[in-house]
């Protein structure tokens, strides 16, 4: 009876836990999808009616309502039942608000990774082969989603919850390693390099100027790169996997806490861009005076040389100097060396002045 009593607290306590951090969580999603909301709205270019799309799904149906079931079943649980029953509620499979709550927390995986293989495509210059992995991948995570609601579904009354979601399950095990394995190839651990953070670091090092001193933005530049390449939704897939070996309290925990935890990946993503392009646009800093020189052509005896002062050049030339040099072979007239049929003399060696 010890047993059973300490498992009941476990899953009360654990669902209790969840549905604040969720609470939470989505608070802070909420903030970021409407700025992201306001980047593209101040855009006059926007953005694909996919991504769109895809940000509002995310928003509506696998956030906005997982967050609203999870919260219908808690204070339900917790209002209207005692311990022992609230406990076997929360886990028995065949309530409706069990099997709709893990529906919107597998369409919540799907969607996100759909938004990040969009990213990638345009990452890529829209080439096809560089997504064929990760569509492939994609598309065998919605098997294994139809298979898992199909277990879900059909479970007899009384079934719990931790008795079909284990790592022994095929269903459970192959979502969660589709998943990882994609959310791995569109991050940057992929062999074939071809990968969100690859590229992003490529062509920053190839936009950098040589000369240029970066103090105090390594930081920066690495968070906006983690941020750009989804390695948020990565981290938390596989803390997802730790937490099986947790049981209760962390399973539970973190599994409802997956959809809220990747739709704030995606809105990161996208606010980094919306905010990417604000900086872009920003306007020139004060505009540098070059100084203009000018070069007289030389003449016959001299070379003129004229200087146009910093100062006086932009309102006008007001003082010009020239300065003639004449050549020391203008200045002496040579006279041809004597030979023996010149007369003598001093006079015939000194140049004629």
């Amino acid at each position: 009876m010890s047993t059973t009593s300490s498992a009941l607290d476990s899953i009360i306590s654990s669902a209790l836990v969840e549905s604040l951090l969720e609470t939470g969580l989505f608070g802070v999603y909420a903030v970021l999808f409407i700025t992201v909301l306001y980047l593209f709205r101040s855009r006059d270019r926007r953005p694909p009616r996919v991504v769109l799309a895809g940000l509002g799904a995310q928003f509506v149906i696998c956030t906005a309502q997982h967050w609203i079931v999870t919260l219908y079943i808690v204070i339900y649980a917790l209002g209207s039942m005692d311990r022992e029953a609230a406990g076997e509620y929360l886990c028995d499979m065949s309530v409706w608000s069990f099997g709709t709550n893990i529906a919107l927390s597998q369409a919540g995986p799907l969607i996100t990774n759909l938004l990040l293989i969009h990213r990638l495509y345009v990452v890529f210059a829209r080439e096809m082969l560089a997504v064929v992995p990760a569509l492939s991948l994609w598309v065998a995570q919605i098997a294994s989603s139809v298979g898992f609601l199909y277990i879900t579904f059909s479970a007899s009354p009384g079934e719990q919850f931790p008795q079909i979601y284990h790592l022994s399950n095929p269903w459970v095990t192959f979502n969660l390693v589709t998943s990882l394995l994609l959310s791995v190839y569109c991050t940057g651990a992929s062999s074939c390099n071809r990968s969100i953070a690859w590229r992003i670091l490529y062509v920053r090092r190839g936009l950098k100027p040589a000369n240029r001193i970066e103090s105090g933005t390594s930081l920066i530049t690495a968070l906006s790169t983690i941020v750009e390449s989804a390695a948020l939704q990565m981290a938390s897939i596989i803390g997802l996997l730790i937490t099986f070996r947790i049981r209760f309290v962390g399973l539970i925990v973190f599994n409802g806490s997956m959809p809220v935890l990747l739709s704030i990946s995606t809105v990161l993503i996208y606010a980094r861009i919306g905010l990417g392009w604000a900086y872009g646009e920003s306007k020139p800093g004060p505009e540098s005076y070059s100084v203009p020189i000018q070069f007289v052509s030389p003449t016959d005896s001299a070379f003129g040389v004229q200087f146009d002062h910093t100062a006086e050049g932009r309102r006008g030339v007001e003082q010009q100097q020239q300065h003639s040099v004449v050549s020391k072979h203008d200045q002496v007239t040579a006279v041809p060396l004597p030979t023996s049929e010149s007369k003598s003399g001093l006079s015939d060696w000194i140049p004629a002045l």
